[in-house]
């Protein structure tokens, strides 16, 4: 018997959050979702987990058809820290959350902004996830002079996260030309599982 997850209406990252506790739970699940991003997140996420994802589109509605095996231990994160653990061990995370840095001009801002991403590569410890969020995600769209630098820090392995309930509300979700569109559960798992996180 399919266990069915109905995440119809639900913001992010709810849809995300109840497909994991499904997961939990079967290893046969089907997720009804009503929009483009809510599909992409749990898609991703259940990919992430090792599971087979099919899609049928009927109308505006998702079913996401999910196949694979339950989770080893529920309550673990996908990257295999434990909830409760106090002292992570896992990357540093940097957020950037505008595409500007500081207040003032923002002529001035997109200058210092532009250096920093061209610098991160070059220092150290150089942070292996990079999280962008609110006008953040304006920075791997089309339009940003960034890009090339960004595809840079991904080619090294560097893991780019790009809010899609962001590029969703800035309209941006059709430019994205670099990094991994994501969702709040990833992101939040990220931080949690941190050894350190570093918000601009």
């Amino acid at each position: 018997m399919v266990f069915k997850v109905d995440a119809r209406g639900l913001p992010c990252p709810q849809p995300v959050v109840l497909t994991n506790k499904a997961i939990e739970e079967d290893d046969a699940i089907t997720v009804i979702v009503d929009n483009e991003i809510a599909k992409e997140n749990v898609a991703l996420f259940a990919k992430s987990k090792g599971f087979e994802v099919r899609v049928e589109q009927a109308d505006s509605e998702f079913k996401i058809h999910l196949t694979g095996t339950k989770q080893a231990a529920p309550g673990a994160s996908s990257d295999g820290v434990a909830c409760g653990d106090s002292s992570p061990s896992g990357p540093i995370v940097l957020t950037l959350t505008s595409d500007t840095i500081g207040r003032g001009s923002d002529a001035l801002g997109e200058i210092l902004m532009t250096a920093l991403v061209q610098t991160i590569g070059e220092v150290t410890p150089c942070p292996e996830v990079i999280v962008l969020m609110n006008s953040g995600v304006k920075l791997a769209c089309k339009g940003s002079k960034v890009i090339e630098d960004l595809k840079d820090l991904v080619a090294r392995d560097i893991k780019l996260l790009v809010c899609g309930t962001c590029l969703g509300f800035y309209e941006l979700t059709d430019r994205v030309l670099v990094g991994q569109v994501s969702n709040t559960f990833e992101v939040a798992t990220q931080m949690m599982n941190a050894s350190k996180v570093v918000s601009l």
